[in-house]
Protein backbone atom coordinates (compact mmCIF):
# COMPACT_ATOMS: atom_id res chain seq x y z
CA UNK A 1 0.00 0.00 0.00
CA UNK A 2 1.25 3.51 -0.71
CA UNK A 3 0.22 6.65 1.50
CA UNK A 4 1.26 10.15 -0.05
CA UNK A 5 1.30 13.00 2.49
CA UNK A 6 3.31 16.74 1.99
CA UNK A 7 6.23 16.66 4.81
CA UNK A 8 6.81 20.97 5.78
CA UNK A 9 9.31 19.47 8.36
CA UNK A 10 13.16 17.92 7.82
CA UNK A 11 13.62 17.65 11.54
CA UNK A 12 10.74 14.80 11.61
CA UNK A 13 12.97 11.89 10.40
CA UNK A 14 16.06 13.16 11.56
CA UNK A 15 15.83 13.96 15.09
CA UNK A 16 13.16 10.89 15.49
CA UNK A 17 14.49 8.46 13.02
CA UNK A 18 17.94 9.73 12.50
CA UNK A 19 20.04 11.19 15.00
CA UNK A 20 19.39 9.04 18.45
CA UNK A 21 22.17 6.37 18.53
CA UNK A 22 21.09 3.02 18.66
CA UNK A 23 17.30 3.77 18.57
CA UNK A 24 16.74 2.25 15.23
CA UNK A 25 19.78 0.72 14.85
CA UNK A 26 20.67 0.04 11.56
CA UNK A 27 17.39 1.96 10.48
CA UNK A 28 18.66 4.89 11.50
CA UNK A 29 20.53 5.27 8.23
CA UNK A 30 18.75 6.64 5.33
CA UNK A 31 19.48 6.35 1.79
CA UNK A 32 19.53 7.86 -2.02
CA UNK A 33 17.78 6.24 -4.88
CA UNK A 34 17.00 8.30 -7.90
CA UNK A 35 18.87 9.18 -10.75
CA UNK A 36 19.44 12.87 -9.80
CA UNK A 37 21.60 11.34 -7.29
CA UNK A 38 24.42 11.29 -9.73
CA UNK A 39 23.41 15.08 -10.90
CA UNK A 40 23.86 16.06 -7.37
CA UNK A 41 27.10 13.78 -6.47
CA UNK A 42 25.21 11.73 -3.43
CA UNK A 43 26.29 8.62 -2.08
CA UNK A 44 24.10 5.98 -1.91
CA UNK A 45 23.95 6.49 1.68
CA UNK A 46 22.16 9.91 3.25
CA UNK A 47 24.09 12.26 5.27
CA UNK A 48 21.78 14.57 7.62
CA UNK A 49 23.81 17.93 6.09
CA UNK A 50 22.70 16.73 2.76
CA UNK A 51 19.22 15.67 3.29
CA UNK A 52 18.64 19.24 5.22
CA UNK A 53 19.64 21.00 2.00
CA UNK A 54 17.95 19.29 -0.55
CA UNK A 55 14.87 19.48 1.47
CA UNK A 56 14.80 23.09 1.46
CA UNK A 57 15.62 23.31 -2.52
CA UNK A 58 19.46 23.67 -2.35
CA UNK A 59 22.22 21.95 -2.88
CA UNK A 60 24.45 19.71 -0.91
CA UNK A 61 27.33 22.69 -1.21
CA UNK A 62 24.54 25.35 -0.49
CA UNK A 63 23.75 26.50 -3.97
CA UNK A 64 19.56 27.62 -4.59
CA UNK A 65 18.66 25.23 -7.35
CA UNK A 66 15.57 27.33 -8.63
CA UNK A 67 14.20 30.76 -8.09
CA UNK A 68 11.36 30.03 -5.87
CA UNK A 69 13.78 27.98 -3.41
CA UNK A 70 12.25 28.15 0.46
CA UNK A 71 8.90 27.26 -1.69
CA UNK A 72 8.99 23.69 -3.59
CA UNK A 73 7.32 21.32 -1.40
CA UNK A 74 8.82 18.09 -0.14
CA UNK A 75 6.55 14.55 -0.06
CA UNK A 76 6.49 11.56 1.80
CA UNK A 77 5.78 8.41 -0.19
CA UNK A 78 5.28 5.57 2.30
CA UNK A 79 5.23 2.27 0.64
CA UNK A 80 3.93 -0.18 3.71
CA UNK A 81 4.50 -3.69 3.35
CA UNK A 82 1.95 -6.28 4.35
CA UNK A 83 2.16 -7.84 8.17
CA UNK A 84 2.76 -10.94 6.82
CA UNK A 85 5.67 -10.05 5.61
CA UNK A 86 6.93 -8.40 8.77
CA UNK A 87 5.92 -11.70 10.71
CA UNK A 88 7.41 -14.10 8.84
CA UNK A 89 10.56 -11.70 9.05
CA UNK A 90 10.64 -12.18 12.93
CA UNK A 91 9.78 -15.75 12.95
CA UNK A 92 12.68 -16.51 11.14
CA UNK A 93 15.24 -13.82 11.36
CA UNK A 94 18.17 -15.92 9.78
CA UNK A 95 16.23 -15.09 6.64
CA UNK A 96 15.92 -11.40 7.68
CA UNK A 97 18.12 -10.23 5.14
CA UNK A 98 17.08 -11.77 1.98
CA UNK A 99 13.59 -10.47 3.07
CA UNK A 100 15.10 -7.02 3.04
CA UNK A 101 16.91 -7.34 -0.20
CA UNK A 102 13.53 -8.33 -1.39
CA UNK A 103 11.80 -5.18 -0.65
CA UNK A 104 14.27 -2.48 -0.99
CA UNK A 105 14.38 -3.99 -4.75
CA UNK A 106 10.79 -3.39 -4.42
CA UNK A 107 10.88 0.02 -3.35
CA UNK A 108 13.73 0.51 -6.16
CA UNK A 109 11.25 -1.01 -8.70
CA UNK A 110 8.35 1.30 -7.64
CA UNK A 111 10.31 4.65 -7.41
CA UNK A 112 11.75 4.21 -10.89
CA UNK A 113 8.20 3.02 -12.08
CA UNK A 114 7.23 6.50 -10.23
CA UNK A 115 9.16 8.77 -12.32
CA UNK A 116 7.34 8.64 -15.21
CA UNK A 117 4.67 10.49 -13.68
CA UNK A 118 6.48 13.26 -11.93
CA UNK A 119 7.01 16.30 -14.14
CA UNK A 120 8.49 19.85 -14.13
CA UNK A 121 6.25 22.54 -15.60
CA UNK A 122 8.33 24.56 -18.67
CA UNK A 123 7.29 27.64 -19.94
CA UNK A 124 8.48 29.09 -23.38
CA UNK A 125 7.21 31.91 -25.39
CA UNK A 126 4.33 32.45 -22.59
CA UNK A 127 3.35 29.30 -23.03
CA UNK A 128 3.59 26.65 -19.90
CA UNK A 129 3.48 22.46 -20.35
CA UNK A 130 4.20 19.63 -18.26
CA UNK A 131 7.63 17.56 -19.11
CA UNK A 132 7.79 14.19 -17.95
CA UNK A 133 11.67 13.60 -19.36
CA UNK A 134 12.83 13.96 -15.80
CA UNK A 135 15.56 12.62 -12.56
CA UNK A 136 14.63 12.84 -9.32
CA UNK A 137 15.96 11.43 -5.92
CA UNK A 138 14.32 10.31 -2.90
CA UNK A 139 15.86 9.89 0.14
CA UNK A 140 14.49 6.44 1.77
CA UNK A 141 14.27 5.62 5.52
CA UNK A 142 13.18 1.76 6.16
CA UNK A 143 11.34 1.28 9.55
CA UNK A 144 10.19 -1.87 11.08
CA UNK A 145 7.59 -1.29 14.13
CA UNK A 146 4.61 0.45 14.34
CA UNK A 147 3.52 3.02 16.51
CA UNK A 148 2.45 0.45 18.90
CA UNK A 149 5.31 -1.27 18.66
CA UNK A 150 4.45 -4.17 16.57
CA UNK A 151 6.25 -5.81 13.74
CA UNK A 152 5.60 -3.60 10.78
CA UNK A 153 7.91 -2.71 7.43
CA UNK A 154 7.24 0.29 5.79
CA UNK A 155 9.85 3.01 4.21
CA UNK A 156 9.38 6.48 4.18
CA UNK A 157 10.20 7.83 0.70
CA UNK A 158 11.00 10.79 0.53
CA UNK A 159 10.56 12.96 -2.83
CA UNK A 160 12.83 15.88 -2.78
CA UNK A 161 11.38 19.00 -4.64
CA UNK A 162 13.27 19.65 -7.15
CA UNK A 163 13.79 17.44 -10.49
CA UNK A 164 15.74 18.18 -13.07
CA UNK A 165 14.98 18.02 -16.96
CA UNK A 166 17.13 16.16 -19.58
CA UNK A 167 19.19 19.03 -19.95
CA UNK A 168 20.11 18.89 -16.38
CA UNK A 169 18.08 22.23 -15.57
CA UNK A 170 16.35 22.28 -12.10
CA UNK A 171 12.51 22.69 -11.71
CA UNK A 172 9.77 22.31 -8.83
CA UNK A 173 8.21 18.89 -9.01
CA UNK A 174 4.22 18.33 -10.35
CA UNK A 175 3.38 15.21 -8.83
CA UNK A 176 -0.55 15.54 -9.78
CA UNK A 177 0.04 12.36 -11.70
CA UNK A 178 1.34 10.63 -8.37
CA UNK A 179 -1.70 11.00 -7.15
CA UNK A 180 -3.85 9.78 -10.09
CA UNK A 181 -1.29 6.48 -10.30
CA UNK A 182 -1.37 5.90 -6.18
CA UNK A 183 -3.12 2.81 -6.18
CA UNK A 184 -1.22 1.13 -9.15
CA UNK A 185 2.10 2.17 -7.59
CA UNK A 186 1.30 0.32 -4.53
CA UNK A 187 0.62 -2.59 -6.48
CA UNK A 188 3.72 -2.62 -8.20
CA UNK A 189 5.52 -2.45 -4.79
CA UNK A 190 3.00 -5.49 -3.73
CA UNK A 191 4.03 -7.46 -6.83
CA UNK A 192 7.52 -7.06 -6.65
CA UNK A 193 7.56 -8.08 -3.36
CA UNK A 194 5.64 -10.84 -4.06
CA UNK A 195 7.97 -12.22 -7.24
CA UNK A 196 11.10 -11.95 -4.90
CA UNK A 197 9.40 -13.65 -2.05
CA UNK A 198 8.82 -16.64 -4.48
CA UNK A 199 12.10 -16.19 -6.06
CA UNK A 200 13.90 -16.03 -3.34
CA UNK A 201 12.71 -18.28 -0.21
CA UNK A 202 9.27 -20.39 -2.08
CA UNK A 203 7.02 -18.00 -0.22
CA UNK A 204 3.35 -17.77 -2.24
CA UNK A 205 1.60 -14.89 -2.01
CA UNK A 206 -1.97 -14.52 -2.75
CA UNK A 207 -4.41 -11.54 -3.39
CA UNK A 208 -7.90 -10.47 -2.73
CA UNK A 209 -10.48 -8.79 -4.34
CA UNK A 210 -9.24 -5.19 -3.72
CA UNK A 211 -5.56 -5.93 -4.45
CA UNK A 212 -4.23 -6.40 -0.87
CA UNK A 213 -1.89 -9.31 -0.55
CA UNK A 214 -0.79 -11.68 2.04
CA UNK A 215 1.33 -14.95 1.96
CA UNK A 216 0.26 -18.55 2.14
CA UNK A 217 0.45 -20.08 5.48
CA UNK A 218 -0.13 -17.10 7.49
CA UNK A 219 -3.35 -16.65 9.53
CA UNK A 220 -5.90 -13.90 10.32
CA UNK A 221 -5.08 -14.69 14.30
CA UNK A 222 -1.35 -14.00 14.03
CA UNK A 223 -2.12 -10.85 11.87
CA UNK A 224 -4.55 -9.63 14.38
CA UNK A 225 -2.34 -10.24 17.59
CA UNK A 226 0.59 -7.92 15.66
CA UNK A 227 -1.92 -5.16 14.54
CA UNK A 228 -2.98 -3.22 17.68
CA UNK A 229 -2.36 -0.17 15.82
CA UNK A 230 -4.93 -1.27 13.02
CA UNK A 231 -7.33 -2.53 15.71
CA UNK A 232 -6.72 1.14 17.30
CA UNK A 233 -7.51 3.22 13.92
CA UNK A 234 -11.04 1.30 13.08
CA UNK A 235 -11.77 1.14 16.70
CA UNK A 236 -11.72 5.23 16.52
CA UNK A 237 -12.69 5.27 13.10
CA UNK A 238 -15.92 3.39 13.68
CA UNK A 239 -17.91 0.38 11.83
CA UNK A 240 -17.96 0.82 7.87
CA UNK A 241 -15.50 3.70 7.92
CA UNK A 242 -14.12 4.74 4.36
CA UNK A 243 -10.47 4.84 3.85
CA UNK A 244 -10.12 8.72 3.75
CA UNK A 245 -12.03 8.29 7.61
CA UNK A 246 -9.21 5.88 8.45
CA UNK A 247 -7.05 7.60 7.45
CA UNK A 248 -7.86 10.62 8.97
CA UNK A 249 -8.28 8.80 12.52
CA UNK A 250 -4.96 7.47 11.63
CA UNK A 251 -3.62 11.06 11.85
CA UNK A 252 -5.51 12.26 15.14
CA UNK A 253 -4.58 8.83 17.39
CA UNK A 254 -1.00 8.88 16.00
CA UNK A 255 1.37 9.38 18.99
CA UNK A 256 4.81 9.99 19.01
CA UNK A 257 7.22 6.92 19.12
CA UNK A 258 9.61 6.50 21.72
CA UNK A 259 12.32 5.20 22.12
CA UNK A 260 12.85 1.42 22.68
CA UNK A 261 15.40 -1.50 22.04
CA UNK A 262 14.91 -2.97 18.98
CA UNK A 263 16.93 -6.10 18.98
CA UNK A 264 14.94 -6.77 22.50
CA UNK A 265 11.58 -6.46 20.84
CA UNK A 266 12.81 -8.46 18.26
CA UNK A 267 13.76 -11.10 20.42
CA UNK A 268 10.28 -10.83 22.03
CA UNK A 269 8.13 -10.97 18.88
CA UNK A 270 10.25 -14.73 17.85
CA UNK A 271 9.45 -15.58 21.29
CA UNK A 272 5.84 -15.27 20.55
CA UNK A 273 5.70 -16.44 17.14
CA UNK A 274 7.29 -19.28 18.52
CA UNK A 275 5.81 -20.01 21.85
CA UNK A 276 1.82 -18.95 20.36
CA UNK A 277 1.69 -20.02 16.80
CA UNK A 278 4.37 -23.00 16.44
CA UNK A 279 6.46 -20.92 13.88
CA UNK A 280 9.40 -23.60 14.04
CA UNK A 281 11.27 -25.24 10.87
CA UNK A 282 8.43 -27.43 10.02
CA UNK A 283 5.78 -24.57 9.48
CA UNK A 284 8.40 -22.87 7.68
CA UNK A 285 8.70 -26.45 5.20
CA UNK A 286 4.80 -26.51 5.13
CA UNK A 287 4.62 -22.74 4.10
CA UNK A 288 7.64 -23.13 1.40
CA UNK A 289 5.34 -25.86 -0.14
CA UNK A 290 2.19 -24.74 -0.44
CA UNK A 291 0.28 -23.96 -3.39
CA UNK A 292 -2.51 -21.23 -4.60
CA UNK A 293 -4.37 -23.85 -5.48
CA UNK A 294 -4.91 -24.72 -1.69
CA UNK A 295 -5.85 -21.75 -0.65
CA UNK A 296 -8.57 -20.79 -3.83
CA UNK A 297 -11.72 -22.44 -2.18
CA UNK A 298 -10.76 -20.56 1.21
CA UNK A 299 -10.00 -17.35 -0.59
CA UNK A 300 -14.11 -17.91 -1.75
CA UNK A 301 -15.44 -17.36 1.58
CA UNK A 302 -16.91 -14.67 3.53
CA UNK A 303 -14.74 -12.97 6.08
CA UNK A 304 -18.49 -11.91 8.41
CA UNK A 305 -21.86 -13.47 8.71
CA UNK A 306 -24.43 -12.37 6.38
CA UNK A 307 -26.36 -11.74 10.16
CA UNK A 308 -29.38 -9.57 8.50
CA UNK A 309 -29.73 -12.53 6.05
CA UNK A 310 -29.16 -15.55 8.76
CA UNK A 311 -30.39 -18.97 7.93
CA UNK A 312 -32.64 -20.24 11.14
CA UNK A 313 -30.60 -22.64 12.33
CA UNK A 314 -27.47 -19.99 12.57
CA UNK A 315 -25.15 -21.55 10.10
CA UNK A 316 -22.55 -19.87 9.12
CA UNK A 317 -21.81 -18.61 5.53
CA UNK A 318 -18.47 -19.97 5.46
CA UNK A 319 -16.92 -21.44 2.14
CA UNK A 320 -17.98 -22.78 -1.34
CA UNK A 321 -19.35 -26.25 0.16
CA UNK A 322 -22.49 -24.21 1.68
CA UNK A 323 -23.76 -23.99 -1.45
CA UNK A 324 -24.94 -27.74 -0.69
CA UNK A 325 -26.13 -26.56 2.39
CA UNK A 326 -28.55 -23.93 0.58
CA UNK A 327 -29.42 -25.93 -1.71
CA UNK A 328 -30.60 -28.59 0.89
CA UNK A 329 -32.05 -26.02 2.69
CA UNK A 330 -33.93 -24.75 -0.41
CA UNK A 331 -34.74 -27.71 -2.32
CA UNK A 332 -32.74 -27.46 -5.61
CA UNK A 333 -30.47 -29.26 -6.66
CA UNK A 334 -26.52 -28.39 -6.03
CA UNK A 335 -25.53 -29.06 -9.25
CA UNK A 336 -27.73 -25.93 -10.24
CA UNK A 337 -26.16 -23.80 -8.27
CA UNK A 338 -22.45 -24.70 -8.86
CA UNK A 339 -23.28 -24.69 -12.58
CA UNK A 340 -23.78 -20.89 -12.93
CA UNK A 341 -20.27 -20.45 -11.22
CA UNK A 342 -18.81 -22.62 -13.57
CA UNK A 343 -20.42 -20.51 -16.48
CA UNK A 344 -18.33 -17.14 -15.40
CA UNK A 345 -16.03 -16.01 -17.89
CA UNK A 346 -12.76 -16.93 -17.52
CA UNK A 347 -9.53 -14.55 -18.74
CA UNK A 348 -11.98 -11.87 -20.22
CA UNK A 349 -10.95 -8.67 -20.62
CA UNK A 350 -11.52 -5.89 -17.79
CA UNK A 351 -14.76 -4.60 -19.92
CA UNK A 352 -16.17 -7.82 -19.72
CA UNK A 353 -15.55 -8.26 -16.36
CA UNK A 354 -16.63 -5.00 -15.22
CA UNK A 355 -19.77 -5.05 -17.14
CA UNK A 356 -20.73 -8.53 -15.25
CA UNK A 357 -20.09 -6.88 -11.73
CA UNK A 358 -22.36 -4.44 -12.58
CA UNK A 359 -24.92 -6.88 -13.61
CA UNK A 360 -24.48 -8.76 -10.55
CA UNK A 361 -24.17 -6.02 -8.24
CA UNK A 362 -27.96 -4.91 -9.52
CA UNK A 363 -29.15 -8.38 -9.57
CA UNK A 364 -28.14 -8.79 -5.83
CA UNK A 365 -30.07 -5.17 -4.93
CA UNK A 366 -33.16 -6.23 -6.26
CA UNK A 367 -32.80 -9.40 -4.16
CA UNK A 368 -31.59 -7.69 -1.07
CA UNK A 369 -35.12 -5.64 -1.84
CA UNK A 370 -36.99 -8.88 -2.38
CA UNK A 371 -35.46 -10.62 1.09
CA UNK A 372 -36.69 -7.51 2.97
CA UNK A 373 -40.27 -7.27 2.02
CA UNK A 374 -40.32 -11.31 2.52
CA UNK A 375 -42.09 -12.47 5.72
CA UNK A 376 -39.99 -14.78 7.80
CA UNK A 377 -42.13 -17.86 7.42
CA UNK A 378 -42.35 -17.01 3.34
CA UNK A 379 -41.81 -20.62 1.96
CA UNK A 380 -39.89 -19.08 -1.42
CA UNK A 381 -37.47 -17.30 0.97
CA UNK A 382 -35.23 -19.71 1.11
CA UNK A 383 -34.85 -20.47 -2.50
CA UNK A 384 -34.76 -16.87 -3.19
CA UNK A 385 -31.84 -16.59 -0.13
CA UNK A 386 -29.89 -19.61 -2.68
CA UNK A 387 -29.95 -17.70 -5.43
CA UNK A 388 -28.63 -14.79 -3.33
CA UNK A 389 -25.88 -16.41 -1.46
CA UNK A 390 -25.08 -17.42 -5.25
CA UNK A 391 -24.79 -14.19 -6.65
CA UNK A 392 -22.53 -13.31 -4.03
CA UNK A 393 -20.02 -16.13 -4.63
CA UNK A 394 -20.23 -14.82 -8.69
CA UNK A 395 -19.61 -11.58 -7.57
CA UNK A 396 -16.33 -12.36 -5.29
CA UNK A 397 -15.10 -14.48 -8.19
CA UNK A 398 -15.21 -11.93 -10.85
CA UNK A 399 -13.70 -9.48 -8.03
CA UNK A 400 -10.78 -12.08 -8.01
CA UNK A 401 -10.37 -11.68 -11.83
CA UNK A 402 -10.40 -8.23 -11.80
CA UNK A 403 -8.10 -7.41 -9.80
CA UNK A 404 -5.89 -10.25 -11.37
CA UNK A 405 -6.46 -8.39 -14.57
CA UNK A 406 -5.16 -5.12 -12.93
CA UNK A 407 -2.07 -6.81 -11.91
CA UNK A 408 -1.61 -8.09 -15.07
CA UNK A 409 -1.89 -4.55 -16.67
CA UNK A 410 0.51 -3.37 -13.93
CA UNK A 411 2.92 -6.07 -14.56
CA UNK A 412 2.89 -5.56 -18.30
CA UNK A 413 3.48 -1.88 -18.42
CA UNK A 414 6.12 -2.43 -15.78
CA UNK A 415 7.78 -4.74 -17.68
CA UNK A 416 7.73 -2.67 -21.06
CA UNK A 417 9.29 0.70 -18.50
CA UNK A 418 12.25 -1.86 -17.82
CA UNK A 419 12.50 -2.70 -21.10
CA UNK A 420 12.08 0.61 -22.23
CA UNK A 421 14.74 1.62 -19.88
CA UNK A 422 17.67 -1.10 -21.32
CA UNK A 423 17.33 0.02 -25.04
CA UNK A 424 17.21 3.49 -24.22
CA UNK A 425 20.87 4.84 -24.47
CA UNK A 426 22.46 6.45 -21.60
CA UNK A 427 21.91 10.22 -22.31
CA UNK A 428 25.01 12.26 -21.47
CA UNK A 429 23.27 14.58 -19.49
CA UNK A 430 25.02 17.91 -18.08
CA UNK A 431 24.42 19.99 -15.34
CA UNK A 432 24.74 23.62 -14.49
CA UNK A 433 25.95 22.68 -11.49
CA UNK A 434 29.29 21.07 -10.69
CA UNK A 435 29.22 17.66 -9.19
CA UNK A 436 30.69 17.19 -6.43
CA UNK A 437 33.31 15.08 -5.11
CA UNK A 438 34.12 14.10 -1.82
Amino acid sequence: MLRIKQSKNPNYYTNEFGEKENYYDKESKGFWLGSAKEYLGLKAELSIDDYNKLFKGQSPDGKNLTFQTGKERTYDLTLNCNKDLSIFKSAYPYHADTVDKVTFQAVKDTLEYAQKFIAVRETKNGVTTKNFDTSSVFGVFHHSTSRELDPHDHFHCLLMPVSFNEKGKAYANDIKEIYKHQKELGHVFQKSIADGLERELGLKTVFNEKGLSRILGINKEERDYFSKRKEQIEKMAGEGATYKEKDEASLKSRKTKTEYDLPALQKQWNHDLKSKFGFDNERLSRMQNMSASMEKEKGLSFNKPLTSTRMNNNTMLTGKSTLNNIAKLANVKPRSLNKSLNQIPKGGSKEIILSSILSIQSSIGQMQSQLASMSQDDPNRLQVFGEFINMGFQLQELNQQLAEAERKEIEKKLDESKKQTKEQPQKNKTHSMPIRTK
